[in-house]
């Protein structure tokens, strides 16, 4: 299993810090600035105008849902087993997200989370690089950790 200098599986680290920097996100979504158009968000739904750093569309439900998987993280950096689901099986997830956003028209009632272009994008990346993460931290799992002296 892939550890860091500290000896702590790098699974662990991994899923700790995604799951904080989604905490944050969540967070920044619900603050008037940060967002840009505020006035415009909405619980869900494509006519939610509001846009996180007046980029990557948002709702009151795009943010929910970060901080829920924010907390997800955390719990789950508990063990490196975890750890591991949470960014492969995170990372398929954000996949399935990506091409249900190049699915589903950006005016659609069916693009309820909301999503536009730069939601898309960033989704493959979080996907690839969620699971890159789960399979880096997972090179030589089931093997033991060097014996300390």
């Amino acid at each position: 299993m892939a550890r860091s200098t500290t000896g702590r599986p790098l699974a662990r680290t991994f899923a700790a810090t995604a799951g904080t920097i989604f905490l944050i996100i969540g967070i920044l979504g619900f603050i008037p600035g940060i967002t840009t158009d505020y006035y415009a968000l909405q619980f869900a739904g494509h006519h939610s105008e509001a846009k996180l750093l007046g980029i990557f569309q948002t709702s009151v439900l795009h943010n929910i849902v970060h901080l829920a998987f924010g907390v997800a993280g955390l719990a789950m950096s508990r063990t490196a087993a975890a750890a591991r689901t949470f960014l492969i099986g995170g990372g398929a997830i954000y996949l399935i997200l990506w091409l249900y956003g190049l699915a589903v028209s950006y005016d659609s009632p069916a693009n309820f989370i909301p999503l536009n272009t730069a939601d898309n994008w960033l989704h493959l990346g979080l996907g690839v690089g969620l699971i890159a993460l789960g399979l880096i931290s997972s090179r030589g799992a089931g093997q033991r950790p060097p014996a300390r002296r």
